[in-house]
């Protein structure tokens, strides 16, 4: 319960940094840099927002600390997807060639993500 708190409290500062940049804000280098070509940047910010709020929502259900009228299975199970794409993000920033993401996002995303897999052992199905 604890560590799902910390992770949406985490959480909160990748949301942040999103939303700056969806209002053009030059924090682009904290972010994985999407190729303009696959999708347009502003439209991959606010896609990243709002899957971050949904990764906030799922990380307090999946900690009991609120309820949904969801099954809790399916949150469990995008839980768990949330906590592998946040790993391999987080080894993606670890091995970036900007300092920004080096020093700040990789240790916030490691809490993060560690936070995500200690929520979903500790929760019960």
């Amino acid at each position: 319960m604890l560590c799902s708190l910390i992770g949406a409290f985490l959480l909160i500062y990748v949301v942040a940094i999103t939303f700056m940049n969806i209002l053009e804000y030059p924090l682009a280098h904290y972010m994985i840099i999407i190729p303009k070509y696959l999708i347009p940047l502003k439209k991959g910010y606010i896609i990243a927002f709002c899957l971050q709020i949904l990764a906030i929502v799922c990380i307090l259900i999946e900690g009991h600390i609120i309820q949904s009228p969801i099954p809790y299975l399916f949150i469990h199970i995008i839980c768990i997807i949330y906590a592998f794409i946040l790993t391999v993000i987080t080894i993606y920033n670890c091995q970036s060639h900007t300092e920004e993401k080096k020093q700040f996002m990789a240790p916030l995303l490691f809490l993060i993500t560690l936070c995500f897999w200690l929520t979903i052992y500790n929760t019960k199905l």
